[in-house]
């Protein structure tokens, strides 16, 4: 009996190891010791050990199910677009839309064509060079020849893609206007992308005589854009509001957080003043 009582801790640990090794975490069958020797020692590294291992496996739960809803949410854009859209990451395709399928001839996939039509034999000595750029293309689709307008964006120090794509017909429309149009089109795409403009746009219809004030100025070296609603305003933790998936709407919770990040890339200020009786008044300060 002796015997055995001794070897209980070295038994219980023995079974939490595998347990632990197997990803079995709720059957852990250790506890902090308060006595000193040896075993309990070693029972105590090993719980602070399991301990941190569950807590960074929980973690990282966390952060894939951030990224996937991260994921879905820019698909459902892109997916939905009548325009044709690419995005990259690192030079390599990571999502494409329907409309993108326009391009797909002669056995090769909508990338491999629009590669070969815009002169690009291997990604990386086309795009890698200058992600920025405009250009319009002439190919034959379905043995008739069409116009295209091509905008590509870089958007650097972003984890999840670093190249947006936008291409369009315009063959029966003036081509300067459907140019300066797709242009603006990829800029808009790209904002939605980076700050959802859904809940601004719900707050603003909810108002019984809505009001927006806004205002650009130049500064010595800062261009300053700021504006004032006559909203609900908003009674709580400002700070809050800059947080990713906080929101007091039914929404994704992206907007602010996505665009107090661009700011901050780029070296500016984001002030943003409200109370529950006076709207909001954000200041966006931006060194030119």
């Amino acid at each position: 009996n002796f015997s055995f009582k001794l070897a209980k801790p070295i038994r219980e640990l023995n079974s939490s190891i595998i347990a632990l090794k197997k990803g079995n975490f709720k059957n852990l069958k250790i506890s902090k010791s308060d006595d000193k020797d040896d075993i309990s020692q070693l029972t105590n590294s090993f719980y602070s050990m399991s301990n941190t291992i569950i807590n960074q496996r929980l973690s990282l739960e966390k952060t894939n199910i951030t990224i996937n809803d991260q994921l879905n949410f820019i698909n459902n854009i892109i997916e939905n677009s009548p325009y044709g859209i690419f995005v990259l990451n690192n030079n390599n395709l990571i999502f494409q839309n329907s409309a993108s399928g326009i391009l797909s001839q002669n056995n090769l996939t909508a990338f491999e064509s629009f590669k070969k039509i815009m002169g690009f034999s291997e990604i990386k000595s086309g795009l890698n060079d200058n992600k920025n750029f405009e250009k319009n293309i002439n190919f034959i689709v379905n043995k008739t020849e069409k116009s295209f307008f091509v905008k590509s964006l870089y958007i650097p120090n972003n984890s999840l893609f670093d190249q947006l794509i936008i291409f369009n017909d315009y063959t029966n429309l003036i081509a300067a206007e459907k140019n300066n149009a797709i242009a603006d089109l990829a800029r808009k795409i790209s904002h939605e992308i980076k700050n959802p403009l859904t809940p601004m746009l719900l707050s603003t219809e909810k108002t019984s005589v809505p009001s927006i004030e806004i205002s650009l100025i130049k500064s010595d070296n800062y261009i300053v854009f700021s504006f004032f609603d006559n909203g609900p305003g908003y009674d709580e933790e400002v700070n809050n509001l800059l947080k990713p998936y906080f929101s007091t709407k039914n929404s994704s919770g992206l907007g602010l957080s996505l665009i107090s990040k661009i700011i901050k890339e780029n070296n500016g200020i984001l002030d943003i003043k409200t109370n529950k009786y006076s709207g909001f008044k954000v200041e966006i300060k931006l060194n030119v």
